[in-house]
């Protein structure tokens, strides 16, 4: 399975991001769901008035075809985003193919307090992404199997 820490570098790259737009540092954290439960968002204002999950995804797979799974996940994302209290729960994209596809599915029936938002991504936080999304798709096209154990 891929190795996606270095990824944690580019959670902590948008949430900066969102600091300078919102005026208040965001972090991650172990937030109560509204049904009982607990879940993990990405990004959450010092206020809490804010609470974001942070996707990575790319618009289409290394085949060019529509990433369908990113759709899913991103989905998943928005089922915890409406189980948190919060006046504002954020999907943050850092690909603008992905905002694209996805606000073209699930835009115009989102909930009132739900947004996407795109950050987009310096150069170095892209190379991070790319390399992980590389490695992934050689994973599931059998390229880099790990040796057997």
């Amino acid at each position: 399975m891929t190795d996606t820490r270095s990824l944690s570098r580019v959670e902590e790259y948008v949430r900066g991001q969102l600091e300078l737009r919102y005026g208040q540092p965001f972090h991650s954290e172990d937030l109560a769901l509204v049904h009982g439960g607990r879940h993990e968002f990405d990004a959450v204002s010092e206020d809490r008035t804010i609470v974001g999950q942070i996707k990575s995804h790319k618009g289409t797979t290394a085949g060019g075809r529509a990433n369908i799974g990113g759709l899913h996940a991103a989905a998943e994302e928005l089922f915890w985003l409406g189980q948190v209290a919060a006046g504002k729960r954020l999907l943050v994209v850092t690909d603008s193919d992905f905002r694209s596809r996805l606000t073209s599915k699930v835009g115009a029936s989102l909930p009132p307090g739900f947004e996407i938002e795109f950050v987009k991504l310096d150069q170095e936080h892209r190379r991070i992404v790319e390399n992980v999304n590389l490695k992934s798709s050689q994973e599931q096209r059998g390229v880099a199997r790990p040796p057997p154990v």
